[in-house]
């Protein structure tokens, strides 16, 4: 019982500094020293691998994990950047971990931090305007950040946290806030950050759980749901995919008219792909030098990330389906569609939809008649046996 206490707290101390991650690297208020911020990474790393090298796994899905972990190791230190590794991790962690208790955790951060941010903002606002970043839409109005980088930042921190709750409420009939609570958002969305993908986003977050709740061809609703989570990540990678490397590479009208909706993305992903090419396990970008700004998950894991990604996270949201229920299909289909806006949705505290993928995968899944041990048993085991097999052949 203690070693299972210590293995779950490890997990919950790398979650909470993640969290304090997505603050602190783009936050006014919260500012620390860079070499502060890789030693919190690479703490968060150690103590995830200490939570899973304690955990018991089957050996098929320890070939895997070692496997997976490599490459997500050597794709983080070839791009410099470390969110596929912790976000690995973290999916593979959450073994006999909570999930319930893992997004509250998630949820009273956020309204914390977000409420904290908003109050200092307002007060800096009045009293010392020319230390906030003010950002401006095409009209010349302004977007405000509450102090916590980019408009849309503050946005995907919303939706993130609007959707969590929406998924812990799920089957709490008798709660009609999360309505009251999704309009309210929408209007701040509206009026603070103007970003008019979030305000999509939360509206499409309230119709699908609105529908979901419905106590009509309910049998219908499941399948549907069930049928488009499934398929609707690999479908737009596939789409993404043959368009970037079977396109002429030209700016069609039809570009341009997607373009005008998600803010220039396509142009961007393009001028990327032309200047970098695909990678199949990452590859490092310069991107103030070549001036562009991938935004859009399915295009920067073609050219930055590695399309291999892609192909594994596609693989497991159809092998999982089969393990979701309705309000996981919904989070599967809303990460599916903010990842055409966001490449952010590569971090497990903000991209929920991850968690919940790997709770599938290792808290719902059965693995009929493979039995479950540690990695140290397993070496323990491999020694004996050549041990034994030379002894046997001398």
């Amino acid at each position: 019982m203690l070693k299972k206490i210590e293995k779950t707290h490890l997990y919950y101390i790398s979650l909470v500094l993640l969290i304090f991650k997505i603050y602190y690297s783009t936050s006014q208020i919260f500012q620390i020293p860079n070499i502060l911020s890789k030693t919190i990474t690479f703490t968060i790393i150690i103590l995830l691998l200490g939570k899973i090298y304690l955990e018991k796994y089957t050996l098929k899905q320890w070939k895997y994990i070692v496997l997976i972990i490599l490459v997500a190791g050597y794709t983080s230190i070839r791009i410099n950047e470390y969110n596929i590794i912790l976000t690995t991790l973290m999916i593979i962690g959450i073994k006999n971990v909570d999930l319930k208790k893992i997004l509250k955790v998630i949820l009273y951060s956020n309204i914390v931090m977000i409420s904290l941010h908003i109050v200092i903002y307002i007060i800096f606002l009045y009293v010392n305007p020319d230390f906030i970043i003010f950002y401006y839409a095409k009209d010349g109005t302004v977007r405000h950040s509450f102090m916590l980088g980019h408009p849309n930042y503050v946005s995907l921190i919303i939706i993130s946290t609007y959707l969590d709750y929406e998924y812990l409420t799920y089957y709490d009939k008798k709660n009609k806030m999360q309505y009251i609570i999704g309009i309210l958002i929408m209007i701040l969305l509206g009026f603070t950050t103007r970003s008019r993908t979030a305000m999509l986003m939360i509206g499409l977050i309230m119709g699908l759980f609105f529908v979901a709740k419905l106590n009509i061809k309910k049998e219908f609703k499941t399948k549907t749901l069930q049928k488009i989570s499934k398929y609707i990540f690999a479908t737009i990678a596939l789409v993404t995919f043959f368009s970037l490397c079977l396109g002429s590479g030209e700016y069609t009208v039809i570009d341009k008219k997607i373009d005008n909706i998600i803010s220039g993305r396509i142009w961007y992903m393009e001028k990327g792909f032309i200047l970098n090419r695909m990678t199949i396990l990452g590859q490092g970008i310069p991107y103030e030098n070549q001036g562009i700004v991938l935004d859009n998950l399915y295009g920067k894991s073609v050219i930055n990330y590695g399309v291999v990604y892609l192909f594994v996270l596609s693989l497991l949201f159809i092998e999982n389906n089969k393990n979701m229920e309705d309000r996981d299909n919904i989070a599967m289909i809303i990460f599916a569609i903010y990842s055409i806006s966001e490449a952010l949705m590569t971090n497990t505290t903000l991209a929920i939809p991850l968690l919940i993928l790997g709770d599938c995968i290792f808290n719902r899944s059965i693995e009929n008649g493979n039995k479950e041990r540690k990695l140290s048993d397993i070496i323990s085991a491999s020694i004996q046996y050549r041990k034994l097999h030379k002894k046997v052949l001398g």
